[in-house]
């Protein structure tokens, strides 16, 4: 039974503290391990390991030690950067094909909850992760706003969640900044009031942010509004708050767009 069919797994249930900035040697392990799975060469991914290491191009397949040895002594994120090129890699050989490559990003998927890391691999792409699996919908709710002909609030959080996943460091005022324009341009489009600032739409429209809700709009607005925007010196939020605040914007998104059918303009 694999690690998804697991309890677990099916609950989608995680560590409460997960690791975003390292990669451990269990991890590293498991990696290469996926990458012998698939017969990878490694003229494939060995050009990106050496970016951070060293040694010696190693010669033959990927199982050869010595590359084993750089991917155990190499940045973190360069072992993320392996995993990518590697699911690249399977996708592109006819004669792997797609499947091999979902039957690889899996184990990759697996060894990241066996090792408690942040990050998940979504088409090929790790993205960051906040504990409890809160982004697992992000991709849903940012089809949706596609479908709706909301381009312009999908594509301001969708880059809110890359600049999250930026390896080695994210981008968290430019994520914070990219959901605020996303709710902000989302809660224009709905209510009618083009002009508007979200915070005056907030206090105008009831009908669109009726109580509780009023005061998590709010509460988002102002925390995207004085660290996304407007950065004081004590500086910017740590990533675990900008997954909560990109999260809980991304939810709203997905209240406002429910509620569009019953809004008058």
């Amino acid at each position: 039974m694999s690690e998804l069919d697991s309890f677990s797994g099916r609950l989608g249930l995680r560590p409460a503290m997960l690791v975003h900035n390292d990669a451990p040697m269990a991890f590293r392990h498991a990696v290469v391990g996926a990458l012998k799975t698939e017969v990878i060469s490694s003229d494939k991914v060995i050009g990106i390991v050496q970016r951070g290491t060293a040694l010696p191009r190693p010669p033959g397949h990927i199982v050869d030690k010595v590359l084993v040895a750089m991917i155990e002594r190499c940045e973190w994120w360069r072992v993320f950067d392996v995993g990518e090129a590697g699911y690249a890699a399977i996708h592109s050989e006819q004669y792997l094909g797609p499947n091999k490559a979902e039957t690889f990003e899996r184990a990759i998927n697996e060894a990241c909850r066996a090792n408690s890391i942040g990050w998940k691999m979504e088409a090929g792409i790790f993205a960051v992760v906040a504990s409890t699996a809160q982004h697992d919908h992000a991709t849903d709710i940012i089809a949706d706003l596609d479908v709706s002909q909301l381009k312009t609030s999908a594509n301001e959080l969708r880059e809110a969640h890359r600049d999250l996943s930026r390896r080695p460091l994210p981008d968290i005022s430019g994520g914070m900044q990219h959901a605020g324009a996303a709710i902000e341009c989302l809660a224009r489009e709905i209510s009618g009031e083009t002009k508007l600032t979200l915070g005056d739409i907030i206090k105008r429209r009831a009908d669109l942010f009726p109580g509780a809700y009023r005061k998590m709009a709010e509460a988002m607005w102002g925390i995207v509004s004085n660290q996304g925007r407007h950065i004081r010196e004590e500086g910017e939020p740590d990533l675990e708050e900008a997954l909560f605040v990109v999260g809980s914007i991304t939810n709203l998104a997905a209240y406002l767009l429910a509620r569009r059918s019953m809004i008058s303009k």
